[in-house]
């Protein structure tokens, strides 16, 4: 048994200690939509989020109008994040955007006063040029920005945007075997591809070692992706330098993936060997969703949560 998507991300979950400054860089940096705001809170909330719900907390809602999935929801929280060096010492460590004008997205970024955290920067992956930036949003967020260059994106459904919806959330882990293995049991999902990378370039634009290498296996979430990153030290080749073990924190929280069904959702991810957090617990309708639903927060074997929520109304 699997569970069964329903449109596969539907929302990226991100707590900022700012949100009127973490909504500025979506809103008027990436030229996102600000799509609900208000308050949530009460019994729902607090059981499955904890002690940071006890009090009702704003919530915005962005995206783009009528695109089907891959928006942001955005919470505020209580404490700002710890301090990171690099991307990839967190598990969801970026949310990655195309772009059909790479330099002036940097241009107004910049000019709304948002830092970018590295410079332009070209590299190969295969036969295919990439053109990316990283941009730094509050809390110490970061968002790598894509130049298109044609890939399958919500850019082609929608020629008019100027950036798309969440395209791809990177997970960092610390085995790719073990994480396919759970994604393909719980969700029957078989990598697109699996590839590695050991590129300078690119390394430089994540401030890692140069003899790094990356192991990827890219999954079809549609519309968005989701993106499992290893990272291995060339001078140790299969080992990963990071951590066993990343801290909780403010900033990019984790998926949430609307499911046909919870109950059947949640026994194939227990199944596959995710771990329960919190839930199942129901929630009102309320300014994010439209419809009541149960939901479920779990965590994958590799510790990176994620929400599982079925629509009741």
């Amino acid at each position: 048994m699997t569970a069964r998507l329903l449109g596969g991300i539907d929302h990226v979950c991100i707590g900022a200690s700012d949100l009127e400054a973490t909504t500025r860089f979506f809103v008027e940096g990436l030229g996102l939509w600000l799509l609900a705001d208000g308050l949530i809170g009460g019994s729902g909330y607090l059981a499955l989020w904890g002690t940071a719900l006890r009090q009702p907390r704003r919530a915005r809602l962005i995206g783009h109008p009528g695109a089907p999935g891959g928006r942001l929801r955005i919470v505020e929280a209580a404490l700002p994040p710890p301090p990171s060096t690099t991307l990839i010492d967190l598990g969801i460590f970026d949310v990655d955007f195309m772009t059909t004008d790479l330099d002036a997205l940097c241009r107004r970024i910049r000019h709304v006063g948002f830092p970018l955290w590295t410079d332009p920067r070209a590299y190969q992956v295969g036969t295919i040029e990439i053109r990316e930036v990283v941009a730094e949003a509050p809390d110490g967020l970061r968002s790598a920005l894509i130049q298109d260059t044609g890939s399958p994106s919500a850019l082609r459904a929608w020629p008019e945007l100027g950036v798309s919806e969440a395209t791809i959330t990177a997970v960092g882990v610390d085995d790719l075997e073990r994480g396919l293995t759970f994604y393909r049991a719980a969700f029957g999902l078989a990598p697109m591809r699996v590839f590695e990378i050991c590129n300078r370039d690119l390394n430089a634009v994540l401030r890692i070692p140069a003899s790094v290498t990356l192991r990827v296996g890219l999954l079809d979430m549609a519309p968005a992706r989701l993106e499992l990153i290893q990272v291995i030290d060339g001078g140790e080749p299969r080992q990963d330098i990071r951590e066993q073990q990343r801290p909780p924190r403010a900033g990019f929280q984790g998926n949430a993936y609307r499911v046909a069904a919870l109950d059947e959702a949640l026994a194939a991810c227990l199944a596959a060997g995710a771990t329960l957090l919190a839930g199942p617990v129901d929630l009102p309708a309320d300014i994010l969703h439209p419809a009541s639903r149960r939901a479920a927060l779990l965590a994958d074997p590799v510790g990176t949560a994620f929400e599982l929520m079925e629509e009741r109304g």
